[in-house]
């Protein structure tokens, strides 16, 4: 017999929390397989809650399902070994990173103008934000929320349409005021409901 396998068992990014992945296996040879084992190296990497048929004859199909807990937030790195008597051991390395929920962080929490004369433009200040996850998180859009119509107004914006990995962007903004005395507002970063 020979064994198919549906492949390594990469996670990509995943949050804290039981992943389940299933891999499916097939007999492409002639003659059956026997004695399937699969093994789990370490074995805290995964739980196999469904091991292969002790046999598989040929043209068969059938699966090895994993639980992986994704416990700890960092690299995921291990190996399923697929062994049957008289075959060499198949192993598919099985990775993925456990990261924190994708998330808007600003790096600058308040952004101060110089005092600045009616009808006169500021010089522009700009905020920071990132975002820790390597989920990358949509940016629907960025608006100014409160203060007076047009008296903030976003000049550049470097976070495109989606933010992960701490890459770092740049929102500047630039105030204009329209009457005197102090005024505020606050930058809004907006993805899907968030």
């Amino acid at each position: 017999g020979a064994l198919a396998t549906s492949g390594a068992i990469n996670l990509g990014c995943i949050l804290k929390g039981d992943t389940t992945v299933t891999v499916t296996i097939r007999n492409t040879g002639s003659a059956p397989l026997d004695s399937l084992t699969a093994t789990i190296i370490p074995n805290n990497v995964a739980s196999i809650v469904h091991y292969p048929p002790t046999t598989l004859p040929p043209g068969d199909s059938n699966s090895v399902v994993l639980i992986i807990p994704a416990s700890n937030y960092g690299t995921i790195s291990g190996t399923l070994s697929i062994m049957w008597r008289g075959g060499s051991p198949v192993t598919l390395p099985i990775t993925g990173e456990v990261t924190t929920p994708p998330a808007i962080i600003s790096l600058d929490s308040v952004v101060t103008f110089d005092t600045t004369n009616v009808g006169d433009s500021s010089t522009t200040k700009c905020i920071t934000i990132t975002n820790y996850s390597c989920i990358p998180l949509a940016i629907d859009s960025t608006i100014v929320v409160g203060g007076l119509p047009g008296e903030f107004e976003i000049v550049s914006n470097s976070a495109g349409t989606s933010l992960s990995d701490s890459a770092i962007a740049t929102i500047c903004v630039r105030y204009k005021p329209s009457r005197g005395g102090p005024a505020s507002a606050e930058l809004a970063i907006v993805s899907g409901r968030d």
